[in-house]
């Protein structure tokens, strides 16, 4: 059973939703994502999905809601004034659900609808309203049929899942067991509203495990021990699969630990234990195991055995499915696991760029779809550019940041870090000329940033900033002193936290240029400027004024002119860089050694 049509009107915030699930030319479903700010009417949707499921369960499972009697059992979602948008007439939900026996139809209705509309009963056949009181029915279904229907994959987990810590008391919380469920006619085995599920797969996993355990003891002994079951042998291999994405590892694995060791299910690298418990795992990592893990529970049918994917189908909804996970697993690993179930139409809720990023990477750009609610709109491939470059600027800022953890906590000697490329090499410069090799020796300039053939990333002001924050995040990382040393027209006042140091360039008085090229001369400046040395240090565009004329402006070549002082120029000339090279002694308090 699949989700193949959807109408929804004044409910929420929807004022008119229609909205069509996309399939393969094969038939398989493609995920489905939705987006939207807040109260744009994702859950909204999603809960009528859910709903829906419920519905059908109640057809022939006596326990698909607490507190059920007969079909007609508590609501999942109630309907009536409370869900309908506010002044409206009526409020309207239609789903259309196909299987291998034909169409399910879902209808939620309050109110009056004032209206049959002809495209709607053809869309939803079957369907019907009458009179103003509120309606919730499903048609086209059998007991038997959503027994039949229940044999696949069904279940929604709601924004509020949650699965406890390893922190969390243990005496509170029973060990897992070999599951010895009893199976009654008319019970629903596999809950669809999932919270909650750890514990019952944890159960599930122990029968994984001893069925692992038994063919391997079968195929060693060489008997026949074990042909009956060995289907189920198979769902190790699939877990341990599951497993080592979510962990980004492809040596991991599931085992049991001895008796007396704490938690009996532990995860495995070669030959030793990493984690004593899945609970040790990352809250994130939880929230995708228990979902996927229950995808293959509840897969795990003698017909199916949770050893061939391509055979798991249904429909399983996740509400906010970007909640408490990082970057990595919401770019990789989440995309990856959903794209290893081919036949299960995924419904999911996102706030997360970097999510739909990850999607198109593992599914492209037409192996699923992005529906923007309330409207219904397609999410098109110019918000996806918009995306990657976000995206683009979150893992540049990333790399640049652990980069320069690893920089500042490898440094034998002071560092001091400047704006640009230029910066350091006339201030290299102007150590070793104005003060000798004792003092070059003594410390490390470096800029901040990287070139490029567009110039420089990460460099500047912004650069040294994001130094400081690292810094002041991890200040043990600083095994030395460090100084960021700013240009004089950034106007940053002296700070020191820990062993970092905030410094400015001191101003020549002579001119008001910015950056380090203040402490050039103005004789210098006059002697590039010339007509014969224009073209070299100078580069200039022409543009046209508001007036008819025409305007010119010249940009100083600033890696030219820094070549040239370097390695050109008399080392008279860096007298501007005095105070600078004076500065640096003062506040790392360097001294020239006595001969």
């Amino acid at each position: 059973m699949y989700l193949h049509d959807c109408h929804i009107e004044n409910v929420g915030p929807i004022e008119a939703l229609d909205l069509r699930p996309q399939f393969t030319t094969g038939g398989l479903p493609k995920p489905l994502v939705l987006v939207g700010q807040n109260g744009s009417g994702k859950t909204v949707l999603v809960s009528h999905i859910a709903d829906a499921m419920v519905e059908v369960a109640k057809e022939h499972f006596n326990n698909a809601v607490p507190n059920q009697v007969g079909a007609a059992g508590p609501y999942f979602k109630v309907n009536g004034l409370v869900t309908r948008r506010v002044g409206a007439p009526h409020g309207l939900a239609l789903l259309r659900f196909t299987g291998e026996n034909g169409n399910i139809i879902y209808l939620d209705r309050s109110g009056s609808v004032t209206t049959s509309n002809d495209d709607l009963l053809s869309r939803f056949p079957g369907s019907q309203w009458v009179g103003e009181e509120n309606q919730k029915s499903v048609h086209g279904l059998t007991s038997e049929r959503a027994a039949q229907i229940f044999k696949d994959v069904l279940c929604y987990f709601p924004v509020s899942r949650a699965e406890a810590p390893h922190w969390f008391n243990s005496e509170s919380q029973r060990a897992p067991r070999f599951r010895l469920e009893r199976r009654f006619e008319g019970s629903l085995t596999k809950p669809i509203i999932v919270e909650t599920c750890l514990d019952e797969t944890k159960d599930w996993l122990m029968d994984v495990v001893l069925d692992d355990v038994l063919a391997q003891l079968s195929q060693v002994q060489g008997t026949s021990l074990y042909p009956a079951f060995s289907p189920g042998a198979k769902a190790k291999a699939v877990v341990d699969m599951v497993l080592q994405k979510v962990m980004q590892r492809a040596d991991v694995r599931l085992t049991v630990a001895p008796r007396g060791t704490g938690e009996r299910l532990s995860v495995s690298a070669g030959e030793s234990i990493i984690l004593p418990g899945l609970e040790h795992l990352s809250f994130g990592q939880i929230q995708l195991l228990a979902i996927f893990a229950t995808i293959l529970r509840y897969a795990d049918a003698p017909s199916v055995r949770s050893a061939k994917l391509t055979g798991i189908r249904g429909v399983v909804v996740v509400d906010e499915i970007d909640a408490h996970l990082h970057a990595d697993l919401l770019y990789d690993v989440l995309p990856t696991l959903m794209l290893s179930f081919p036949a299960v139409q995924f419904i999911v809720t996102t706030h997360s760029p970097v999510f739909l990023l990850g999607m198109e990477k593992a599914f492209g750009s037409d192996g699923f779809s992005v529906v923007e609610l309330p409207t219904g709109s397609l999410i098109t491939t110019e918000r996806f550019s918009e995306f990657g470059k976000s995206f683009d600027y979150y893992r540049t800022t990333k790399r640049f940041e652990d980069e320069m953890r690893t920089a500042l906590s490898a440094a034998s000697k002071p560092l001091v870090y400047v704006e640009g490329s230029t910066d350091a090499d006339y201030l290299r410069h102007a150590v070793r000329e104005l003060r000798g090799s004792w003092m070059t020796d003594a410390l490390e300039i470096r800029s901040v940033g990287q070139e490029t053939k567009g110039g420089s990333t990460g460099s500047g002001s912004s650069g040294l900033a994001r130094i400081a924050k690292v810094a002041k995040a991890a200040p043990d990382l600083l095994k030395t002193d460090v100084v960021l040393l700013y240009d004089w027209d950034e106007e940053r006042s002296d700070e020191e936290s820990g062993r970092l140091r905030v410094r400015s360039m001191p101003k020549a008085a002579a001119n008001d240029r910015k950056g380090v090229e203040n402490l050039l001369s103005d004789v210098l400046y006059a002697q590039i400027a010339n007509a014969e040395n224009g073209d070299r240090f100078f580069g200039g565009n022409t543009t046209s004024d508001t007036h008819g004329g025409y305007v010119t402006k010249r940009a100083l070549k600033k890696r030219a002119l820094c070549d040239y002082v370097v390695t050109e120029r008399p080392s008279s000339e860096l007298a501007g860089f005095e105070p600078v090279v004076a500065l640096l002694e003062r506040t790392l308090g360097l001294s020239a050694p006595v001969s």
